[in-house]
């Protein structure tokens, strides 16, 4: 049968083979600020993490520098002593910081780099198990019921 439609380009995601149990490398075209945060965000969590979706982890680490960037940037108009010369300035990097940190939040949810995402369901339930059940107020034995 004939496929249909324009042939597409898939050079542009490139598969990644790594060994089982070894950390995902940086790609050469990362800078060396870039690649320490790459190295350190692949270190935080457990080898094989990030083997589906290193374009995702490229895009957090790119978000990431250039928030840096951005901060210091607002570091250097805030210690200027004419603050008003400066004041839309200031508001420009401002509005660019927070647009950074927000896609830094959104694709840190998306990698699933928060701790609890360590923890499976059934971990989970197993803390849940280990709770005690009582509440505080009726840890007194020989009380009675204070709702009846």
């Amino acid at each position: 049968m004939e496929k249909r439609g324009r042939p597409g380009t898939f050079g542009i995601i490139k598969p990644v083979v790594t060994l089982p149990g070894q950390r995902l490398a940086p790609p050469a075209s990362l800078a060396d600020d870039e690649i320490e945060t790459w190295r350190a965000t692949v270190a935080s969590m457990p080898s094989g993490w990030f083997d589906t979706c290193p374009f995702l982890l490229r895009c957090l680490v790119a978000h990431v520098a250039n928030a840096q960037y951005l901060s210091l940037a607002l570091a250097e108009v805030r210690s200027t002593k004419d603050r008003r010369k400066y004041q839309q300035e200031f508001a420009k990097l401002s509005a660019l910081h927070a647009r950074e940190s927000t896609m830094i939040s959104n694709l840190s949810q998306k990698l699933r780099l928060v701790p609890r995402a360590k923890y499976t369901m059934e971990r989970s339930q197993n803390l849940k198990s280990d709770t005690p059940t009582t509440r505080p107020w009726e840890i007194r034995s020989g009380d009675p019921d204070p709702a009846a």
